[in-house]
């Protein structure tokens, strides 16, 4: 891809505020816009993702304080992407409380809980996305309970922030 394939920030709000209003009709409401604002459907997750979501959005409010949320999007150099879970201080979540557009930035924190259908390369290229838009950590959650961190300097075992992310064998798939 060259870079002039990109849209502009702009560009990619536009479409991304055309989907949100309905005036395109698409079959789904997951979805996320690549950086040449194509869209890209993601399967809805399930029940066991939301679930192993929800708890590490708890966990992370928990050890670093409010507030983190589930599916925010946000725009970055890849696009505007979801991640499963964002957190950032209660201040800079007041700069987002003005508008329904995409953050502007990537969060602090910005976790992806793994599903069947996420690839090595899409999963890369989110990391670097969420790094490059500002995020202190991206934290890569697998479904057998696999905590990765990611941070400017690579891939750690352990938070660079100090987080214990603890998922319960409950929530974890079978397989």
């Amino acid at each position: 891809m060259h870079v002039g394939d990109r849209l502009a920030t702009a560009e990619l709000l536009a479409r991304w505020r055309a989907l949100q209003n309905g005036d395109w009709e698409i079959e789904t409401d997951w979805y996320e816009l690549s950086e040449r604002g194509d869209i890209v459907v993601t399967p809805r997750p399930t029940t066991r993702h939301q679930m192993v979501a929800g708890s590490i959005a708890s966990q992370l409010s928990l050890q670093l304080g409010l507030l983190a949320v589930q599916s925010v999007p946000v725009v970055t150099s890849a696009g505007i992407l979801v991640p499963d879970v964002a957190w950032m201080p209660m201040e800079r979540w007041s700069d987002a409380r003005e508008s329904d557009d995409p953050l502007p930035f990537a969060p602090h924190v910005c976790v992806e809980v793994l599903a069947p259908y996420n690839h090595d390369l899409e999963t890369s290229r989110k990391i670097r996305a969420y790094l490059e838009g500002g995020s202190e950590e991206v934290i890569i959650v697998g479904m057998q309970g696999d905590v990765r961190f990611w941070r400017h300097d690579g891939e750690s075992a352990t938070s660079g922030l100090g987080l214990s992310l603890v998922i319960s064998p409950s929530l974890l798939s079978a397989s």
